[in-house]
């Protein structure tokens, strides 16, 4: 397929040298915006491929010529050939200015290489013959139809056939196929037209006659405006036609025309491949709201079907990753402008701005804007340029998250990478190559923003893995002087994603993000939905920020450095916080402020610290069935980093009214020695303010465990998980009840001595109390 950034391509012809397939095309700006406009500046485009489906784009071949001419206004659709002479010859369609060019005639440029192309000075103008063909002063058309030379040899020497009307007949009815002849490609003389007036046709654009198969066949297109009144009565639809042949050289029966497509596609071609299979290709005309497109297709192969010629559908596979069946589906690494592997910043920037200048409507046969997909298949891709997202439903998305751990990798010394398996993350990974300094938004790799109305909506990031590569020194020191080595400080000022404005039912499913200070950052979200990801060796995950409602964190699995949060949110309302496994070593595992009616449900936490869920200013909220895992940091790298809150900070702090604490487990597996202040019981629940609060049927399980340090970070990490022998009971306040917070019900979350409660000002229950075994059994 050929689509251009810059450009809207149409009409085109190819020519084949045996090694390469030449493809010549009209293009004109997109800057003109409207794509009416592209006639007058049409010039002739250029690309090279071996399979007629992966192009590159060359110099154009041909431009208007200098003023006064009679091709210095536009030059239009042609075809081209070799000669005798090895010279290759390019015939092609010429209109003038000074005729505001509705009078078209046809010459021909020649070229060595097919690359460089040259007018002759004696060089032959060709106009249609008044004996036979409508001209400039007996037409009964909008313009002189005398175009899209398709030359050919045959065994009397070489033939033209051309876009053409008869001088008789219906004035709807006239299209006929035009014919010249020559002997040596350089001398033509203008003969009768190889087709009668009458048959159903105002014009007959771009002929082409093939033999496919042993079968000789004509095409060419006509839309349905252009249909006369009797062939549109009975069917009013346009496109590409064929239509059966004895000789190629005519007589052509025009009346037994039938379609070969709609007008989706248009100024159909038929090329054979290496493999000697006949195909069809074609320039996308209009998409299903009938906006045109301006691209041209990928060969699709044809066949005979009770005597007509067809598209073998079949045979083609529905195309997905940026190919010709949809022109909003991207690849990255077919897109022209860029190079995704150096810059995929620039191409995404290049391809959104490409959605934007042909999704201008917004109100056109009940759509408008349909937005786009944009894929990035399996591959490393340095992201050098930010990414400003500013249109709605754009889905981009990769072919896997491929996270693995780095901290691991750059905790093993070097000399021990060779034996590792991989190195770096993998699947579809873009590396945030982007320069340090700035703020938070400023590092994002993707950054959405559009402010006004309606909100932007829908934008999804799905599948690939968005990796900072490496974290840099936070000021603390090196591994050298006991401060911590720069790859595990979780900070470089890079951010994944970063939503600035309100949006709406965005979604970020399935992705991996890995060494970056701030993942996923989405100011003022509605219905933001973040699902089965991979966040982890961040500075922090999930933040949600401004205000929002009716969102989801679900499945996901996180985990946060010691300055951030894995999951933050403020100022919401209808959050549902579920299903999420969230490692190690987050200052907190959920860190909630002014957000209210919300659920933290269903969760394995596990953390190093204390404030592993912290309500603050939050009321309405129901924390219920999550598991709490607090132990100590077992990974040598990172022993004695914390998160600077002593121990009777609590695991589960509320600072808010009428919230629901129900039904949680609560592991607190920790060193007694290691215990601040030295001494003190650690609190599990803590309600610190507000009041109101109901607190039942919370279980605790707490050991006093002498924890180890270990060089193996995964060994290290699930030998503390799974270890519970030689551990001694360790006395905690499973409930912690300050003066601020009053008319809370506490029920069955611990025994008399674990609770610490005013009775006076709140409501308790104490779990019974287990008989002590005797010594006896």
């Amino acid at each position: 397929m050929l689509r251009l950034a810059a450009s809207w391509v149409w009409d085109f012809w190819i020519a084949d040298d045996g090694d390469r397939y030449h493809l010549f095309f009209l293009k004109a700006p997109r800057a003109l915006l409207d794509p009416d406009r592209r006639h007058w500046r049409a010039t002739v485009g250029h690309a090279t491929s071996t399979d007629l489906t992966n192009w590159t784009e060359h110099a154009d071949a041909l431009l208007p010529d200098d003023s006064p001419a009679f091709d210095d206004l536009a030059t239009w659709t042609g075809s081209v050939v070799r000669g005798d002479d090895g010279l290759w010859r390019m015939f092609y369609t010429a209109v003038s200015r000074a005729e505001g060019g509705l009078e078209q005639r046809i010459s021909s440029v020649v070229s060595d290489d097919l690359f460089t192309w040259r007018r002759e000075p004696d060089r032959q103008v060709l106009e249609p013959d008044d004996r036979w063909y409508e001209t400039a002063a007996t037409r009964q058309w909008p313009d002189q139809a005398w175009r899209d030379p398709w030359v050919f040899r045959d065994q009397d020497g070489w033939h033209m056939l051309t876009t053409a009307r008869a001088n008789r007949g219906a004035p709807d009815d006239r299209g006929v196929i035009g014919h010249a002849t020559s002997p040596d490609l350089v001398h033509w003389t203008v003969q009768p037209p190889l087709s009668e007036p009458g048959a159903g046709f105002g014009h007959v654009e771009v002929v082409q006659t093939a033999v496919v198969d042993g079968t000789p066949v004509g095409l060419f297109s006509c839309l349905g405006p252009e249909l006369a009144q009797g062939r549109r009565d009975a069917d009013p639809v346009g496109g590409v036609w064929a239509f059966p042949i004895d000789a190629m050289t005519g007589p052509f029966p025009l009346e037994e025309a039938y379609r070969v497509t709609d007008e989706r596609v248009y100024v159909g071609r038929l090329v054979q491949d290496r493999a000697g299979q006949w195909c069809f290709m074609a320039f996308r005309n209009e998409d299903e709201h009938g906006n045109w497109i301006g691209e041209i297709t990928d060969p699709q192969p044809v066949q005979w079907v009770d005597g007509r010629l067809a598209i073998d559908r079949s045979a083609t596979p529905p195309t997905r990753r940026g190919t010709s069946m949809s022109a909003n589906y991207y690849d990255v690494t077919q897109w022209p402008v860029g190079d995704a592997g150096e810059d995929i910043g620039e191409v995404f920037n290049s391809i959104i701005a490409d959605v934007k200048s042909r999704q201008k409507s917004t109100d056109e046969h009940d759509g408008g804007k349909p937005g786009a997909v944009i894929y990035m298949p399996p591959g490393d891709y340095r992201l050098r340029t930010q990414v400003l997202i500013d249109i709605g439903f754009l889905r981009i998305e990769g072919a896997g998250h491929g996270f693995t751990s780095s901290s691991i990798r750059f905790n093993v010394p070097e000399e021990e990478w060779p034996d590792l398996h991989e190195l770096w993350p993998g699947g579809s990974r873009i590396l945030v190559d982007l320069p340090p300094g700035g703020d938070e938004a400023a590092g994002a790799a993707f950054y959405v923003a559009r402010s006004g109305n309606p909100r932007i909506s829908s934008v999804e990031f799905a599948d690939f893995c968005i990796d900072g590569l490496h974290f840099t020194s936070d000021g603390s020191g090196t591994a050298d002087d006991s401060g911590l080595h720069p790859e595990n400080t979780y900070v470089n000022g890079k951010t994944g994603i970063y939503v600035a404005d309100a949006n709406d039912s965005f979604r970020v499913n399935g992705m991996g993000f890995i060494y970056l200070e701030h993942a996923l950052t989405v100011h003022n979200a509605d219905a933001l939905s973040v699902h089965d990801n991979f966040i982890a060796e961040c500075g922090s995950c999930i933040e949600l920020r401004g205000w929002g409602q009716a969102s989801k964190i679900t499945d996901n699995l996180i985990g946060a450095g010691p300055k951030g949060h894995s999951i933050y949110a403020e100022h919401h309302g209808g959050l549902l916080i579920t299903a999420n496994n969230v490692f190690p070593r987050g200052a907190s595992s959920v860190r909630l402020n002014g957000v209210t009616r919300s659920s933290v449900t269903n969760n394995r936490l596990h953390s190093f610290y204390p404030g592993m869920v912290v309500l603050e200013a939050s009321s309405e909220n129901l924390v219920g069935s999550n598991h709490f895992l607090r132990d100590h940091e077992p990974w040598s790298p990172f022993f004695g980093v914390d998160n600077g809150l002593d121990d009777d900070f609590g695991l589960l702090t509320v600072n808010g009214s009428d919230n629901s604490v129900i039904g949680n487990h609560f592991s607190a597996i920790i060193d007694a020695d290691r215990i601040r202040p030295t001494g003190a019981a650690p609190a599990i629940i803590r309600l610190k303010a507000g009041g109101r609060n109901y607190v039942a049927t919370n279980h605790t399980v707490s050991m006093n465990v002498q924890g180890k340090p270990s060089s193996s970070a995964f060994e290290a990490q699930v030998d503390a998980l799974l270890s519970t022998d030689a551990a001694k009971h360790l006395p905690v306040t499973t409930v912690m009840v300050d003066p601020e917070s009053k008319q809370n019900t506490v029920l069955d979350s611990g025994t008399e001595d674990q609770v610490h409660i005013d009775l006076a000002t709140n409501a308790f229950r104490a779990s019974p109390t287990v008989p002590a075994q005797n010594a006896g059994g």
